[in-house]
């Protein structure tokens, strides 16, 4: 029988999801999601290879962050080299990764929304199937709170004291009255360009990733479920030592789509004030991330030690990417490949091929639905995003398999494919604009127009249209744009 759990303090009723177990899983896997926030993918060794050294090495052949912990997961699983943020900023992405719902769905159409109560996100569906569900830093779903410690609304994992809403903070302590940022400014507010007394112990990814060591140790009597979200490598691009001189002497070279043409593009193609790509940004942008590595070398050694790194299932991903210089811009939110497309490795032994590669496209929206088949759990939900369990397992397509897939924010709204990506900008004025993927992985020429490549745009305006008019799609209600995609798609 159903039960009815009252949250307290809000008055919200929640009915837990009816969760059955598939009868080919003997044994229950764990589950540990590493998310990272606005990570450039070129920066982890496991996505280079897969990449030409122009395509790979954009700040120089000999400048590049070693990642050997990160690329051993893309080694023991499979790396997908086309899976795209539904929305490149956090809360949004975040809100469809968590709950298989589009951002219109999830009421999280931007930053600093609060997710709407009757969402239901795959930690409350593992913890209806009997998992210790977990959740450490940043949540970014809850209004303008900021830390905003353990939000009263769980949505499913039943540990969020070292939760937090939002912020970018590099020095966590803790105390009996619980977590606590302890980098401050003159004025003595916490601040987060500080990094305070930050080490080993208590700069923000170091101490997140030790508590979820502690909490997988102590979990051991029950399947577990832990989400670890590290608030770097985002800016502020400030790290601990000796990750913050380690990469201080290489002599950084601009990205070679800096100079790409921008006449006739629309206004988020448009270069701005550009500060990421400067050698001691991207210094210390490159010693976050070998210092995300280094933690999750330490996660997998505690999971070796333990013996239950062979029933864990590892995800390792991140909510956006960052530009970090290409096409002379700073951070996300455009169609560009360094702001849209993620990483996303997934390791399960004996159900993932070890090595593997795939190029279908996927998004946020698809990884609720997509990690809770891989499980063997089916749940009442009725996921937006697309179960791509088959595809992870390196099964053949599904026989209606569309492979492409939607990023969009209030600004544009893009298809992509493998092989080409294709953008329309809601400012009325602006022309499509089609990326080669393959010709020009750099996205530096507009091929929209060219005769060949009718065929193409068709497919994929359709594909917009009819995505948009069954999800919901906001952009969509833009009359002009929509008569624009329209023709097009005819």
């Amino acid at each position: 029988m159903k039960s009815t759990i009252i949250l307290p303090l809000l008055g919200i009723s929640y009915i837990p999801a009816v969760v059955t177990a598939n009868e080919n899983v003997d044994k229950k896997p764990n589950l540990l999601v590493i998310m990272t926030d606005e990570h450039n993918f070129r920066t982890l060794g496991c996505y280079r290879n897969t990449l030409s050294p122009n395509d790979a090495f954009l700040w120089g052949r000999n400048n590049f962050v070693e990642t050997p912990h990160i690329d051993r997961i893309a080694s023991m699983g499979v790396l997908c080299t086309g899976f795209y943020a539904v929305n490149p900023v956090s809360s949004p992405t975040r809100s469809s990764f968590f709950t298989g719902m589009y951002p219109q769905t999830t009421g999280v159409l931007l930053n600093n929304m609060p997710m709407k109560d009757e969402m239901v996100t795959f930690g409350q569906s593992l913890q209806d199937y009997g998992y210790y569900t977990a959740y450490l830093g940043k949540w970014h779903l809850e209004n303008d709170d900021k830390p905003g410690w353990a939000p009263v609304r769980k949505f499913g994992f039943e540990n969020n004291k070292y939760m937090y809403n939002r912020g970018h903070w590099k020095n966590i302590k803790e105390n009996a009255r619980g977590p606590y940022v302890d980098a401050r400014n003159a004025k003595g507010e916490i601040a987060e360009a500080q990094l305070g007394d930050a080490d080993e112990k208590c700069y923000t990814t170091d101490f997140l990733i030790d508590r979820t060591i502690e909490i997988i140790k102590t979990k051991t009597g029950k399947p577990f479920c832990c989400v670890v979200s590290i608030p770097d490598p985002h800016g502020p691009n400030l790290v601990r030592e000796p990750h913050a001189s380690m990469y201080s002497k290489m002599k950084f070279d601009r990205p070679s789509s800096e100079k790409a043409p921008t006449a006739g593009m629309p206004p988020w193609a448009m270069p701005g004030e550009c500060i990421s790509d400067t050698p001691e940004q991207l210094a210390k942008y490159y010693g976050m991330v070998k210092l995300i590595d280094d933690n999750m070398g330490k996660l997998l050694k505690t999971l070796e030690e333990m013996k239950i790194l062979d029933n864990t299932i590892i995800v390792f991903t991140a909510d956006h990417g960052d530009m970090l210089g290409e096409h002379g811009q700073d951070n996300k939110g455009v169609p560009y490949e360094a702001s849209a497309k993620v990483p996303m490795l997934i390791y399960y032994k004996g159900v993932v091929k070890p090595g593997s590669v795939t190029t279908a496209v996927m998004n946020s929206v698809d990884f609720a639905p997509t990690i809770l088949s891989l499980m063997g759990i089916k749940t009442n939900v009725k996921h937006e995003g697309r179960d791509c369990s088959k595809i992870i397992k390196g099964e053949k397509l599904p026989a209606n398999w569309t492979n492409m897939t939607i990023s969009r924010n209030d600004r544009w709204i893009a298809a992509v494919s493998p092989d080409f990506k294709l953008i329309y900008t809601a400012d009325n004025k602006s022309a499509p604009v089609l990326f080669s993927l393959k010709e020009d992985p750099l996205e530096t020429k507009n091929y929209f127009g060219d005769k060949k490549y009718m065929a193409v745009v068709k497919e994929m305006s359709k594909f917009i249209l009819d995505t948009g008019n069954k999800y919901n799609e906001p952009i969509l209600k833009n009359q002009n744009l929509f008569n624009q995609i329209k023709q097009y798609a005819q």
